[in-house]
């Protein structure tokens, strides 16, 4: 593994682990305050990014952020993906990655999917999730129903969207 200070933590260790071959799916995992993904190839490699649910919902008043809030939630996820990938370049495109983290599939549910088993997170899934959320930001509470009532739910959804955005990736497959 290289030791650009990007790469070296336990949880980009912990990611690179994931990669067991050239045939391992990809892996997204999330922390408060970092997001990492890993995915293989001939060398497998590792992104990780200084964001995290916690570390932009900190910002956000309790209830449903602001319209303010949320564009701001946005540039902060698009800067750093765009100074990981300037630094490290970017991972290839992804039809999908694996998380077995407990709050994508929190989020999954309250978006309505099952809440056990094996699930796939759609990207249309998340967008459509995603403008119900900017839609409450802007004071329509009755878009409320299935979406996440905490603060870090919210912005794992608009992490997720951003992700899936520009990485692309199509779909989170959250594991039973």
């Amino acid at each position: 593994m290289s030791t650009d200070h990007l790469l070296t933590s336990d949880f980009a260790e912990a990611l690179l682990a994931t990669q067991t071959g050239p045939q391992a799916p990809a892996t997204l995992r999330f922390d408060a305050t970092r997001t990492g993904l890993a995915f293989g190839g001939t060398v497998p490699a590792v992104r990780v990014y200084a964001f995290g649910p916690a570390s932009l919902a900190r910002h956000w008043h309790p209830g449903f952020p602001t319209p303010a809030q949320l564009e701001y939630a946005i540039a902060a996820v698009e800067d750093e993906l765009m100074r990981v990938h300037r630094h490290c370049g970017p991972p290839p495109s992804l039809a999908s990655a694996v998380c077995p983290d407990p709050e994508p599939r929190a989020l999954a549910a309250s978006l309505g999917l099952p809440g056990s088993g094996r699930v796939q997170l759609l990207r249309e899934a998340v967008e459509h999730g995603f403008g119900r959320l900017a839609a409450c930001a802007e004071g329509r509470p009755s878009d409320s129903g299935g979406l996440p009532q905490d603060t870090n739910g919210m912005a794992l959804l608009l992490i997720l969207r951003e992700l899936m955005h520009h990485l692309p990736l199509a779909a989170l497959e959250l594991p039973a």
